[in-house]
């Protein structure tokens, strides 16, 4: 879309003036169709968007003492219902505890496991390298897909 200036040197008529008041609105009328179709279509890729992530949780999860597989690392996969072995953006919190032994329990419990853990379909599979944790204890998972 090209807009061409109103020249000085043309002869300045009646004609020539409609027809540059033409020619703007023309264009005035072309910008206003582009904003509304870009408009539109970040609508539409918004909506994508958020269509296609969404997340799961917070829920909150027992990890059992005694279901550790394994002699270092060790491994469990805990049932957290919903989960899809394809969702990402994974991340585990360990459960506040008013009282403070039982919290220092669970931070030492929560602090066994590694940074990572892999989604199967309806659970997560949590792994301890060094350590494996010696009491049950909860934790929050929450996550994107």
């Amino acid at each position: 879309m090209a807009v061409t200036p109103f020249a000085p040197q043309e002869s300045f008529n009646s004609q020539t003036f409609n027809q540059r008041i033409s020619e703007m609105n023309t264009d005035t009328d072309n910008l206003g169709n582009l904003i509304t179709e870009n408009t539109t279509s970040l609508g539409t890729l918004s909506d994508t968007i958020k269509t296609k992530v969404s997340q799961f949780g917070p829920v909150t999860v027992s990890v059992p003492v005694g279901s550790w597989a394994g002699s270092g690392p060790w491994t469990q996969t805990v049932t957290v219902a919903g989960v899809l072995a394809t969702d990402t953006g994974l991340n585990i919190y360990p459960v506040d505890i008013a009282d403070a032994n039982s919290r220092k329990a669970y931070n030492t419990a929560y602090g066994c496991l590694a940074v990572e853990a892999q989604t199967v379909d309806g659970g997560i599979t949590l792994t301890c390298r060094d350590a494996k944790p010696t009491i049950t204890f909860n934790i929050i998972v929450k996550g994107v897909r």
